[in-house]
C-alpha cells in the first residue's frame, strides 16, 4: 500500500471516530451483545435487526464508549453489515476487519480493532443458543 492509500484510510478512520455512524439502539432487535474489551475497558452494546427470514441484515446500531480505533472500527463495521447476507456475515474473519480499516494495527491495539467483530460473533452465538 502506498503512502497516499495509507493517508486515505487514516482519514477515513479519524472521520469515523469523530463522526461515528449508526449510534443508537434498535427497539426490536434480533441480535444483541454487550461487549467489554478486557484489555482496555472499551464497552459497546451492539444491536442487529434481521429480516423475518433471517437472510439479510436490515439495521445495525450500537451505543458505548471506546478509543479511536474501536469506535472507528464499530462505526465502519456497522456500515458494512447493513444489507449483508446474514449467512455471509457469519463467515467474516479478522482479515475482513484489517481490510476494512486499511491501516496497520499495532499488536497492542488489535483487541480494539477486533471489538466490533468479536461483539458481532458473540451476538450470533447467543442468538443461535436461544434459537435452538
Amino acid at each position: 500500500m502506498d503512502q497516499e492509500e495509507q493517508q486515505m484510510y487514516m482519514e477515513q478512520l479519524m472521520d469515523n471516530y469523530k463522526n461515528p455512524q449508526n449510534i443508537g439502539k434498535i427497539e426490536f432487535y434480533t441480535l444483541f451483545h454487550h461487549y467489554k474489551n478486557p484489555s482496555c475497558g472499551d464497552t459497546f452494546d451492539l444491536y442487529v435487526k434481521l429480516d423475518k427470514e433471517n437472510k439479510k441484515i436490515l439495521d445495525v446500531k450500537y451505543t458505548g464508549d471506546g478509543c479511536a480505533i474501536s469506535t472507528a472500527s464499530i462505526s465502519l463495521f456497522s456500515q458494512e453489515l447493513i444489507g449483508m447476507d446474514f449467512e455471509k456475515s457469519k463467515t467474516l474473519t479478522d482479515k475482513f476487519i484489517y481490510d476494512m480499516l486499511g491501516v496497520k494495527i499495532s499488536p497492542g491495539r488489535v483487541n480494539c480493532a477486533m471489538l466490533s467483530l468479536n461483539a458481532y460473533k458473540n451476538s450470533i452465538k447467543e442468538f443461535d443458543e436461544h434459537s435452538s
